[in-house]
Formats: structure tokens, sequence, C-alpha cells
């Protein structure tokens, strides 16, 4: 789909939602319960300093802020869901 990112997530939300509507009311309440609660809006900002992590990586394998810091400068994206609206 030639779409703007809004629109490709929207379509994909409503197809996920019309195969799977059980799970789609669940989304659509985390969601909810997520916005209700401030989620986001206390989370790291660009510029902010992160403190010590580790994650998985995609092969599974655990990784840690420290060691990509070590050889160098990193960048962390974060990425939103499907169900969470850009802000327009």
């Amino acid at each position: 789909m030639d779409a703007p990112l809004n629109d490709r997530l929207a379509a994909y939300a409503a197809a996920s939602f019309r195969a799977l509507p059980a799970y789609g009311h669940a989304v659509d309440r985390l969601v909810a319960r997520i916005h209700e609660n401030g989620g986001g809006e206390t989370g790291p900002r660009p510029g902010d300093v992160l403190p010590p992590f580790v994650l998985p990586d995609d092969t599974g394998a655990f990784r840690s802020l420290d060691g990509f810091l070590a050889k160098g400068p990193v960048a962390v994206m974060f990425h939103r869901g499907h169900g969470a609206p850009i802000a327009a």
C-alpha cells in the first residue's frame, strides 16, 4: 500500500480487527487504559540520557546499552504499536 504511515496502520488495524475481533477489542481496551493512565507522557524525549538497560535482539541474544556505547554513539528508536494513533 502506497499511503501515509497512519493510513497503512489504520488499514492493518482494521484487517486485524476483522480477522480476530476479540483480539481487536482487547487491544483497544489496553490502548485506552494506557492513555487513561498517562502512558508515554513520562517517556524519554529526544536528547534525554537513557538509564542502563538490556534487551533481546532479533536473534534472542541480550544486548546492553553499555555494550553499544562502548563501541561509540547510539541512537535508540521506540516504535509505537499499530493501535496507537499518530497525533495530528
